[in-house]
């Protein structure tokens, strides 16, 4: 089942059958990673038109609003996969 599509990648998220699941994405990925990425490919973000400074200050920008997501998702997976009870998981 496809979970997430965006216009480059149509296959972002999906679920194979009731126990895997695919994701084609760095949910980990914060501004320092996002920032080392930067500077050791410099040539494919020229190929895309970006710059490190632009795509940096693209992750500073949103880091709020992707931890906010990051935590939502991994609350939803491990809810899911009933690793950690609900009331556990409202605490953090």
């Amino acid at each position: 089942a496809l979970l997430a599509t965006s216009p480059s990648c149509v296959h972002q998220a999906f679920r194979y059958g009731r126990n895997a699941y695919g994701l084609q994405f760095h949910l980990e990925a914060g501004p320092e990673m996002v920032g080392d990425w930067c500077h050791r490919y410099p040539r494919e973000l020229a190929s895309l038109s970006l710059t490190p400074d632009s795509v940096g200050a693209a992750a500073l920008k949103f880091e709020a609003e992707l931890g906010r997501l990051r935590e939502g998702l991994l609350d939803n997976f491990l809810g899911i996969a009933a690793i950690v009870p609900a009331a556990a998981r409202e605490t953090r």
